[in-house]
């Protein structure tokens, strides 16, 4: 499974990459790949990721036969906890990432402050 997600997300990056190609006639494919993977590797290692994280917990997913689910939100909460361990804590991950990020992430706002500076700068003259 987690291969074949692999190949799903190079398969995506690859038609993105060939479509900045086909837009940017000025540049050649090696230089626009070189680009994307510097620009967009974030975005590339959080699809990996996601497909990680369902790859490890699809034991939990096919183990649940539909007469076993869950009539609502709150059944699925509290009867099926043990069997979905894993999905919670991938959850509880990401939220704690989410709160932790919103009290001290600051990276966000630095860049701004910079962009900001960098935009006040007058260029320098050649004089």
């Amino acid at each position: 499974m987690f291969v074949a997600g692999l190949l799903g997300v190079l398969l995506h990056a690859l038609v993105k990459i060939q479509g900045i190609n086909k837009r940017t006639p000025t540049y050649n494919f090696k230089l626009v790949m070189n680009e994307y993977w510097r620009s967009d590797w974030p975005t590339f290692a959080i699809s990996v990721i996601v497909v990680f994280a369902g790859a490890f917990v699809s034991d939990e997913v096919i183990r649940s036969q539909a007469e076993d689910l869950p009539k609502t939100m709150g059944d699925f909460f509290v009867k099926n906890i043990e069997g979905h361990v894993k999905l919670y804590f991938i959850g509880l991950g990401y939220l704690a990432d989410s709160l932790l990020y919103m009290w001290l992430g600051r990276a966000e706002k630095n860049i701004k402050v910079k962009v900001e500076e960098e935009q006040a700068t007058p260029p320098p003259s050649n004089n």
